[in-house]
C-alpha cells in the first residue's frame, strides 16, 4: 500500500474545519495487520491499530499546499507487533469517533520491530514532505 490521504479529510479540507496549523495535530504508529481504507473517517476504525503512544506534532508549516513538520520521536515503544505505518489526524476533544484521520504513511517495506528504545520517524525532506494537496 502506498501512502494516502485518507478521503473524507480531504472533503473536510474543503470544508475548512481541518486547521493543520492551529488544531491539534498528532500521529500514532500503526501495527502490521493495519489495511488503509477509503472509509475510515475516524480514528475508532484505526485505533485497535496503534502501536506505543501518540505524538503531538510540533514545528507545523504550509507551503505552496506542502505540509510538514518536526520529525516525530515516538519514546519506549513496546509490542508484540511490527511497525508498518504512521498515521497523521486531527485530534478533535480527545473524542476517536471526532477525530479525523488524514494521512496514512507507509512503512512496509521497511517494517520496524520495536523492543522498547525510542522510533523516530523522518519525515520526507523531498518536495512534498509528509504530504502535499
Amino acid at each position: 500500500m502506498a501512502s494516502a490521504l485518507y478521503p473524507f479529510a480531504k472533503a473536510v479540507f474543503l470544508s475548512g474545519c481541518i486547521d493543520m496549523m492551529n488544531d491539534v495535530i498528532e500521529a500514532i504508529l500503526i501495527n502490521e495487520n493495519y489495511v488503509y481504507s477509503t472509509l475510515h473517517e475516524c480514528l475508532d476504525d484505526i485505533r485497535s491499530y496503534q502501536v506505543g503512544s501518540l505524538h503531538v506534532l510540533t514545528g507545523r508549516d504550509i507551503y505552496s499546499g506542502v505540509f510538514d513538520a518536526d520529525d516525530a520521536t515516538f519514546t519506549a515503544v513496546t509490542s508484540s507487533y511490527k511497525v508498518s505505518g504512521v498515521v497523521i489526524y486531527q485530534n478533535k476533544n480527545n473524542s476517536d469517533s471526532q477525530s479525523i484521520p488524514i494521512a496514512y504513511i507507509d512503512c512496509s517495506l521497511a517494517p520496524i520491530t520495536p523492543n522498547g528504545s525510542n522510533i523516530t520517524v523522518q519525515w520526507d525532506n523531498g518536495p512534498n514532505k509528509i504530504f502535499a494537496l
